[in-house]
């Protein structure tokens, strides 16, 4: 409980990459995924480049936002989020979930473009694509 209540235990939050895999499972967990199967999660760890024990270095996959971070690799990002929040289940307007997943960490900018989204998917794919969320 002290670690929790200390401030310099969050001083760091948001600087690293999320890696494919914490990003599927966090857009998984975030849309309430209940798939029959687990596949479709699957095949997105795969198609961002991380399937699971995938690895083609012992030391395992790189630990380095750059590494996950490329041109196409940011689209394929996107189009995952994008295809992701067309899944989504609960009953949150878009201004609440993402209250719910990040407090206070979403910028102006990016609760605006949410809130301005044209629709209810597109505002819960610019809650996953966010930078915001794409960090941890």
């Amino acid at each position: 409980r002290a670690l929790i209540d200390e401030p310099e235990v969050w001083n760091n939050y948001g600087r690293k990459v999320k890696s494919p895999a914490e990003l599927v499972i966090s857009a998984a967990r975030a849309i309430n995924f209940h798939g029959s199967s687990s596949s479709p999660l699957f095949s997105a760890m795969e198609s961002l480049g991380q399937m699971p024990f995938g690895a083609n270095a012992p030391t395992g996959f790189p630990d380095r936002g750059e590494d996950w971070m490329g041109g196409q690799t940011m689209l394929e990002r996107v189009d995952f989020c994008a295809d992701a929040a067309k899944h989504e289940s609960s009953n949150l307007a878009p201004a609440d979930m993402a209250r719910d997943l990040m407090g206070p960490n979403f910028s102006a900018a990016t609760l605006q473009a949410i809130n301005r989204a044209p629709s209810r998917s597109d505002a819960i794919g610019l809650i996953l694509a966010s930078r915001e969320f794409q960090r941890r």
